[in-house]
């Protein structure tokens, strides 16, 4: 028996619920901890933490683009010194 089907069919939907408002309630508490002891608003910390993770998930993308970008002008620029060349000749 696969193990990863079994652990599928034994959580029901019910539990996922439980699980995501007690993470959630954990999450606000800590934002509303983090907002008194700074004395800011719990709002700003949550906007802060929702903008950073945007920034976290979406950077690999940015650095990912930026070498495949490097990698096409460098074939770009091999290609042009070897036509260059034997137009030399």
């Amino acid at each position: 028996m696969n193990f990863s089907i079994f652990v599928v069919q034994s959580i029901s939907e019910f539990d996922m619920e439980q699980l995501k408002y007690y993470i959630e309630k954990l999450a606000f508490q800590m934002f509303s901890f983090l907002g008194d002891t700074m004395g800011i608003e719990s709002r700003r910390v949550r906007m802060f933490f929702i903008y950073t993770s945007f920034i976290a998930i979406g950077s690999p993308f940015v650095v990912a683009g930026m070498v495949v970008d490097f990698w096409r002008n460098m074939t770009r620029y091999f290609r042009k010194r070897r036509r260059n060349r034997l137009w030399d000749l």
